[in-house]
């Protein structure tokens, strides 16, 4: 079953579809195979195993093929990608392949990176090459900007996460297209440190519930803007937060003459 086992695993990696149609039915592989390593036999070593379903699908995407993945898809209804197989679509880099991996389990691109992992899977995007293209893809396939990472580390969060790997601005504005409200607390930070203007004046700008948004204290920015010698930062710094109290100040009014309207 070893020479079996390469022989399936070389046909995924290369892309014969037919080999793997007719390796399929010679050894009856289908819905019911075992859907990870952990279904397996343990009683038998692995090696002397057909491969799981997942490790198939791994093989797959570390190749980058992308019909092979769909025709293991049409084979393994509701495939999961959770963990390994997700981290080597993302760290491919290939648009496509991410794409075809969301289309056959949706829920993935909300998922966290695995059981052990502190990140989901939008953060991770951010770290990778062609990450950008990562993020719109995620974005377009379902994933909330507004997802909170395993542990809720400041550094894991999707949009700290942009702005610390240094992703463009248009990213950002991206995360905001698809509805996000702003809900990172640190994202501010993280872009008065790495000194990202057009980031910080965003975040203050697309933020719509900017009032009640949990930013840190306006003199905290300052002191890092000034440490930075940035006065373009200090003056959108400022401006940020003044914006902000005159909106806050505006709602407390509109609230109050409600409560006077209805009494």
């Amino acid at each position: 079953m070893e020479t079996e086992r390469k022989k399936i695993l070389a046909a995924c990696s290369a892309g014969e579809i037919t080999t793997l149609e007719a390796m399929f039915q010679q050894f009856n592989i289908g819905p019911d195979h075992p859907a990870d390593v952990y279904c397996l036999d343990r009683n038998t070593p692995m090696e002397q195993q057909l491969p799981d379903v997942s490790r198939m699908l791994k093989t797959a995407i570390e190749s980058q093929q992308v019909e092979t993945l769909r025709f293991l898809g049409t084979k393994f209804p509701k495939p999961s990608f959770f963990g390994t197989p997700m981290k080597a679509a993302l760290e491919s880099g290939n648009t496509e392949l991410l794409k075809a991996v969301c289309e056959l389990e949706p829920e993935i691109a909300n998922m966290e990176m695995g059981d052990e992992s502190n990140i989901n899977a939008l953060a991770f995007a951010c770290s990778q090459r062609s990450a950008a293209n990562l993020i719109e893809v995620l974005l377009q396939c379902g994933a909330d900007p507004d997802a909170q990472p395993p542990m809720r580390l400041p550094a894991r969060r999707n949009v700290s996460s942009a702005v610390i790997n240094g992703l463009p601005v248009s990213t950002i504005e991206r995360f905001f297209d698809f509805g996000y409200q702003g809900t990172d607390p640190f994202a501010i930070s993280y872009a008065v440190e790495h000194e990202r203007l057009d980031v910080v004046e965003v975040l203050f700008r697309r933020t719509k519930a900017l009032p009640n948004a949990q930013l840190p204290p306006e003199n905290d920015m300052l002191q890092k803007a000034t440490d930075c010698k940035n006065e373009e930062m200090i003056v959108a710094i400022k401006d940020g937060y003044a914006s902000r109290k005159k909106q806050k100040k505006g709602l407390i009014l509109s609230l109050a003459s409600k409560v006077w309207a209805w009494k």
